[in-house]
């Protein structure tokens, strides 16, 4: 009875080996496609807030492709720096308030949000950091000109957010500032 027992147990132990392994495999791959679902919402994200920013700069300063492809390489060299951890959003935003004397943090408007909402709130904030800190120091903007910008990126996010244009309108816009540009001089005379 005593052998019987042992061996009893020593199955009993190996089932609960094998439960254990089953769960750790199912939280890890459940770990893996919430952090494959997060990546491909903060891409989706941050490809839709970069084209407002090409048609906000656009809209306030009147910039053609040159300058937008200029801010968006200052742009990616700021996102890297956070990525690789140099710097942090709160250490961006606290840079703009001193620098510039802006307190633009966009405060969360639900602590029950889901995991989309608040990958899209995190992309919000770093973008927006990113870009206002792209117009100080690449073309040296003060305060006044960057408000100016960041009122007009927030009127179109409102407008999206609204219904009144779709992020289709966004980028068609974007497209046209290209093809405006080159409309304007064919051939170094105007057309």
């Amino acid at each position: 009875m005593k052998r019987k027992a042992m061996k009893s147990a020593v199955v009993g132990e190996q089932r609960a080996v094998k439960d254990v392994a089953r769960v750790k495999s199912a939280v890890r791959h459940a770990t893996t496609r919430e952090i494959v679902v997060k990546e491909n919402i903060r891409l989706e994200a941050m490809t839709n807030i970069m084209v407002t920013m090409d048609v906000t700069v656009n809209r306030a300063f009147g910039w053609g492709r040159k300058n937008i492809l200029r801010m968006r390489k200052k742009m990616h060299s700021q996102m890297e720096c956070i990525k690789r951890k140099y710097v942090t959003v709160e250490e961006l935003e606290d840079i703009i308030r001193d620098e510039l004397d802006i307190d633009f943090r966009i405060k969360p408007d639900s602590a029950d949000w889901d995991m989309s909402r608040r990958v899209q709130y995190g992309v919000v904030r770093e973008m927006s950091a990113i870009f206002i800190l792209a117009l100080r120091d690449e073309f040296g903007m003060g305060t006044k000109r960057t408000e100016r910008a960041y009122q007009v990126l927030a009127d179109i996010w409102d407008d999206i957010n609204a219904g009144n244009v779709t992020i289709a309108d966004m980028r068609a816009e974007r497209d046209a500032i290209g093809r405006r540009t080159a409309r304007k001089t064919v051939g170094g005379t105007a057309a």
